[in-house]
């Protein structure tokens, strides 16, 4: 079939991946007797046949399966096939489609280069033409390597694929560097090609110095549009820098935007890290199929994202919104920080269809969120709601931190929609949030609610300890702790209803903490005075207990109807605590 301006544009831009690895020119023909033709149909074939001319076909538009076939065109072979691969994976025949067995066979002829590539493009993912893709593998990496099974094949060209390609063809015309000096997505000068260069030389700051007269320069801003993946960070110790570019001034001015990802071209992040201690700073992620940026496997730990947005506009006051989260951190990333403590280190996250920052997974751990915006615009004075909330952790996320201990260690959450903070689901214990402002602008004296909660600490979340906040101003509820299983959820030290002076009325709209639907044995204040709450100014109550087996729930010290020290009143719209609907053994 007859492709679209934009599938066009796809698909050239992956066949020039090739361009930045090797001194290769794709040129499109006039009269030329000897020529490549490229087909894309969702319903075709992914093959290279014949000669003069050679037809490459694919049946997706992903970078990595363009780049696949292009390999081939170019003499690649596959990665899997080497005389050596079993000593680095094992084929399971058995799970292999029939008639298929053979582009598993091992290739006799063909030459290796290099060491052995899991991450080639010319290597098959670990499930491909499986009887059941998803459930049984077709290649399995054998234990050694055990880090790869899930990183099998590539979304780009790896650092062994370009070795190759200028091996075969020799290296670019112009060789790569770590500035970036154009808004193209590839070719000289472009980020794609400094991701490349740093992925040669480890510990790289890739810098950016993209001239006005760039087209993708417009109203301050410059707009890099990506047709495909870029390269993940397989990489320990890159710097991406677009603090470094003329014109920045506190907030990004260089953008990364999804908008021309076609739907053929898969679930697309911004950026996506594999690996240890790499640095995202002031670069803002717009409008991608998937999320702005994505943190995954155990690998993925020590990283760090500072003064970027993801999903606000330039001006930071609207939204430019990611599919799915600004940020993901799952399948065991640890300790990375989002934020800091400096002001040039707060990230803006908001704007996005569901959530600012996804934490999930067992192994997910040690990750630190703090100093950040999230659901508001770039100063913390109006919502930009995140369409499901603002932070989550889930699936058993665990001894993660939102927040911090000094001021400027606060993250200020509020204007999204639902809560700001959802900590939910078995598992999801011994998180700590701490010092926020979650419901106010970043004053603290004004109300920018979240459309329901505060915080949800629900369905069995445990252990967990929320102390230090500011959590005034959300339109129902400033705390709610509720499910069977939801035990042992420690709450100190907060400001529930009244702004951050301890003052003045600032109410969340029906209550201030709730505990209901079986929550148990958590611990509202405590005997320490310095563990007290204050739970006064709300719509209605400061504290309601309600339902069948909500039991064993202790509420000591705090100050409720009042300020801190019981000298001004600070009234609870209709009571100060209230138990209903059949909630005992509460004391």
């Amino acid at each position: 079939p007859a492709l679209s301006a934009a599938q066009k544009e796809t698909y050239l831009d992956g066949l020039r991946e090739y361009e930045i690895a090797g001194n290769i020119t794709f040129v499109p023909r006039v009269a030329q007797t000897q020529y490549l033709l490229f087909k894309y149909s969702p319903t075709g074939p992914n093959l290279v046949s014949g000669s003069n001319p050679q037809m490459v076909e694919i049946n997706l538009l992903t970078r990595g399966q363009i780049c696949h076939e292009t390999g081939h065109a170019l003499g690649l072979e596959h990665e899997h096939q080497r005389a050596n691969r079993d000593e680095f994976i094992q084929v399971n025949y058995a799970n292999v489609e029939p008639g298929n067995s053979h582009v598993f066979d091992v290739l006799p002829t063909a030459v290796p280069f290099g060491a052995y590539d899991f991450e080639s493009v010319m290597h098959y993912g670990r499930d491909v033409l499986s009887t059941q893709p998803g459930t049984l593998d077709t290649i399995t990496v054998n234990a050694a390597y055990q880090k790869y099974q899930r990183r099998l094949s590539n979304a780009a060209l790896s650092p062994g694929d370009r070795a190759l390609v200028a091996h075969l063809y020799g290296a670019p015309v112009v060789p790569l560097s770590s500035v970036v000096t154009t808004t193209a997505d590839g070719g000289t000068g472009s980020l794609r090609a400094a991701m490349y260069y740093a992925m040669d030389h480890p510990g790289t700051n890739i810098t950016f110095n993209i001239p006005t007269s760039d087209p993708g320069h417009a109203g301050g801003a410059f707009t890099i549009r990506p047709t495909g993946y870029l390269p993940p960070l397989v990489t320990n110790g890159m710097v991406i820098d677009a603090s470094t570019q003329p014109g920045y001034a506190g907030k990004p001015v260089v953008f990364l935007n999804g908008s021309k990802l076609l739907a053929e071209a898969g679930s697309v992040p911004g950026l996506l890290f594999y690996e240890a201690n790499n640095t995202v700073r002031g670069l803002g992620f717009q409008e991608f199929p998937w999320s702005g940026i994505a943190m995954l496997y155990p690998e993925a730990s020590g990283n760090r994202v500072a003064g970027c947005s993801c999903g606000v506009s330039s001006s930071g006051n609207a939204a430019a919104p990611n599919l799915y989260q600004g940020i993901h951190i799952s399948d065991g990333a640890h300790d990375n920080i989002i934020g800091g403590t400096a002001a040039g280190d707060r990230n803006v996250l908001s704007g996005n269809s569901q959530y600012g920052i996804w934490v999930s997974g067992p192994a997910t751990t040690g990750n630190t969120i703090l100093g950040n915006h999230i659901g508001t615009n770039h100063g913390g004075t109006a919502a930009v709601p995140n369409g499901l909330g603002g932070v989550i952790l889930t699936d058993g996320a665990n001894h993660n931190t939102i927040g911090g201990g000094p001021n400027a260690s606060r993250n200020i959450i509020s204007g999204n929609m639902d809560a700001g903070i959802w900590i939910t689901g078995e598992g999801v214990d011994s998180n700590s949030v701490l010092t926020n402002r979650i419901g106010t602008d970043v004053t603290g004296s004004a109300s920018l609610p979240n459309t329901f909660a505060g915080i949800y600490v629900i369905s069995g979340a445990s252990g967990n300890r929320i102390s230090g906040n500011v959590i005034s101003g959300n339109t129902g509820e400033g705390l709610r702790l509720a499910g069977a299983g939801t035990t042992g959820n420690h709450v100190t030290r907060n400001s529930v209803g009244v702004d951050a002076g301890l003052k003045n009325a600032l109410p969340n709209g029906f209550a201030g903490i709730t505990i209901f639907n079986g929550s148990t044995g958590n611990i509202i204040g405590g005997t320490n005075p310095s563990d007290r709450n204050v739970l006064s100014g709300n719509g209605t109550v400061g504290l309601a207990i309600g339902d069948v087996g909500t039991t064993g729930n202790k509420v000591q010290g705090n100050s409720i109807g009042m300020d801190t020290v019981g000298n001004l009143a600070i009234p609870n719209g209709f009571a100060g605590v209230y138990l209903t609907n059949g909630a005992t053994g509460n004391y």
